[in-house]
């Protein structure tokens, strides 16, 4: 390999020697630059007013319910893995609210309170009320600190220069929060039950209409119009189809009891003298006659589609039963024990029977009172089954509302509870002993960190934009000459000028640059907190 080749790359390599006399060469644009920034943070830790801070964790809670009517606290979230994202939304959104901030301004009396200290800061007094509240409510906002810590976790904090005043606000601001936000969840539950309730008046109101329309008509037109017939042309195909599955369950029970009485007359022969003296008995035929209108009235709510809440006839059965039982041991002594549950079972039976008969033919009646009716009045029965119809559906309507009512009922006593989603404080807000702020730590090592980029920076540029040689060596090496002899360095005419033209380009480009670094420092330290 070319000798010379080698000693330019020997020579050409880094070596820590020269960075230091580069260094040395420009010392002042290192020195001046560190000095003045390391000058400028210390002012700053020294001029900057003390600022405290506390804040008052929350949690949330979210359980899934699998109940219909009880609203699941995850249906608050459009996306479940995006939960807290849309709760932090909801927790800014909440107090950072003008109208939020603006009743705790009122409430607490801050725009007329010595607690903000800060002359700037106080709200003059010749401004009116409404201005000086809406000032403060906009320094209050920027004063307001909100974080996510952690999974389902947050915070609510306020920073300023008073500690009681910022004790004061975390305290007011979390309570407030909770109450705001458990108001924003009940506010659907609330406004649905409001329409719901209106819609319930109009809709009583129509069914009111409705009955008074149809009592006027029949009124009118006289009794002919099956006054206190429950079968009309609206349920007559279905008092029809009623009235043939009660036949056919009757009929179908034919077989087994005459076989029942056959059985009763074998063992006990006066059976139908028996049967005749204990249905005649006072207190068995109003058990009898309970029944006879418990099964009437169970077949009529059957066929209205409503519920039936009277006396059950299972109820009414078992008693006659009872007293069966007590008459023919009372009564009938002559009555063998084995022969008397046989003798019961055929009278409980034929009793039944009896009541079955009897919804029967009242049934038939009506269905056939009806069918006459539409036969022989058929403009009339056009008009009473229109009217007929408007209370039915009016009537529809109106359960339809109560139980639209009954469920919003329950959800909004599901959300007052807080079941599947709630908010609780996990960590109160404590008294600020110490000053958050200004953290002098952390500004002497920004301040140390920024001057020595600066510095440095500086060094290196001025390097790389001065193309002069500095050396013999240098000489040398890149026009590959030998120096014969030099000459001192000339500080008069154009030479000086010249001179003085550079430093003043590089003190104004110094300036700037720390200017610049002045307002970083400014800027940055606020982002860090």
């Amino acid at each position: 390999m070319n000798q010379l080749y080698e000693n330019e790359t020997k020579e050409s390599s880094f070596s820590p020697v020269e960075l230091l006399r580069m260094f040395w060469r420009r010392k002042w644009l290192f020195f001046v630059p560190f000095i003045i920034c390391l000058g400028m943070g210390y002012l700053a830790i020294k001029t900057m007013a003390p600022v405290y801070r506390t804040s008052g964790q929350l949690r949330v809670i979210r359980e899934s319910t699998s109940a219909q009517t009880i609203p699941d606290g995850n249906r608050r979230y459009s996306r479940s893995r995006d939960a807290d994202k849309e709760t932090m939304v909801i927790i800014r959104t909440i107090v950072t609210s003008p109208k939020f901030l603006e009743r705790i301004v009122r409430d607490l009396n801050l725009h007329r309170s010595s607690l903000l200290g800060d002359k700037e800061e106080t709200p003059e007094v010749n401004l009116n009320e409404d201005a000086a509240v809406a000032g403060l409510v906009r320094k209050l906002e920027k004063w307001i600190i909100v974080k996510n810590d952690d999974t389902h976790l947050f915070s609510i904090g306020i920073r300023h220069q008073n500690p009681d005043l910022v004790y004061l606000l975390s305290k007011e601001i979390l309570n407030r929060f909770l109450e705001e936000e458990r108001a924003s969840r009940l506010e659907p539950s609330t406004s649905t039950m409001v329409f719901l309730e209106n819609q319930r008046i109009i809709m009583a109101d129509n069914l009111g209409d409705a009955q008074a329309a149809l009592t006027a008509y029949r009124i009118e037109t006289g009794p002919s119009l099956l006054s206190g017939n429950p079968v009309s042309e609206n349920n007559l195909s279905h008092a029809s189809s009623l009235l043939s599955d009660l036949e056919n369950d009757f009929r179908a029970g034919d077989a087994a009891f005459v076989t029942m009485k056959r059985l009763s007359i074998s063992a006990v022969p006066e059976t139908d003298q028996i049967v005749r003296s204990i249905e005649y008995d006072v207190d068995v035929a109003s058990d009898l006659d309970a029944l006879r209108n418990a099964g009437y009235q169970s077949a009529i709510s059957l066929l209205k589609g409503e519920t039936y809440f009277g006396i059950s006839a299972g109820s009414i059965r078992l008693n006659i039963d009872r007293k069966i039982e007590q008459l023919l041991r009372k009564s009938f002594s002559q009555v063998n024990f084995e022969d008397r549950p046989v003798i019961q079972k055929y009278m409980n039976e034929l009793f039944y029977r009896s009541t079955k008969q009897d919804v029967i033919g009242r049934l038939r009646l009506h269905v056939q009172e009806c069918m006459d009716f539409m036969a022989g009045q058929p403009e009339q029965s056009a008009r009473l089954n229109m009217l007929e119809q408007d209370v039915l559906s009016a009537q529809e309507m109106l359960n339809s509302v109560d139980e639209d009512i009954s469920r919003e009922n329950l959800r909004l006593a599901a959300s007052l509870s807080e079941i599947g989603y709630k908010i609780v404080v996990r960590k109160d807000p404590s008294y600020p002993e110490f000053p958050f702020e200004p953290d002098k730590k952390r500004l002497a090592m920004m301040a140390f960190a920024i001057a020595m980029a600066i510095g440095a920076g500086l060094v290196l540029l001025a390097e790389m934009l001065d193309k002069s040689l500095k050396s013999v060596e240098q000489i040398e090496r890149e026009l590959r000459v030998t120096v014969v002899g030099t000459m001192p360095i000339i500080k008069n005419g154009p030479f000086g000028s010249g001179r003085r033209t550079r430093v003043l380009v590089w003190t104004i480009l110094i300036i700037l640059i720390l200017a610049i670094a002045a307002l970083g420092l400014f800027y940055l330290y606020p982002q860090l907190r």
